[in-house]
């Protein structure tokens, strides 16, 4: 049997360095939907009413990460962490279903272009 040179493999990667970029990859899934989300209400607002709603928008954005960092911690003191975890992701599940069936218009959206009245 002939013995083939093989290419020499290249060192492990060390845990941590994956680890430390998994929140810089979260971060940028996080702005991309943010910007679809801005872009989604700024083009179904009516012009008149653009600022107020854009308002609104940013103070909720603005507040959902810190309420839901304590609701998460709040979450996994009482019940644990792995269980705590389940709960947030299965909630989280329930909510996009229940989002899904009480606002069916936004499934149909498939650009970002503004519709003309």
């Amino acid at each position: 049997m002939a013995h083939l040179p093989s290419s020499p493999s290249p060192p492990p990667r060390p845990l941590w360095r994956d680890l430390a970029r998994r929140p810089r990859r979260a971060r940028r899934s996080d702005a991309i939907s943010v910007v679809i989300r801005f872009s989604l209400v700024q083009l179904a607002t009516p012009d008149a009413m653009r600022g107020r709603v854009s308002a609104i928008n940013s103070l909720f954005t603005g507040t959902s990460n810190t309420l839901g960092e304590f609701e998460s911690g709040v979450t996994a003191a009482w019940f644990g962490p792995v269980p705590a975890v389940l709960i947030g992701g299965i909630g989280t599940v329930l909510v996009a279903l229940i989002g899904m069936h009480a606002f069916p218009e936004l499934l149909r959206i498939d650009t970002l272009e503004r519709e003309r009245s």
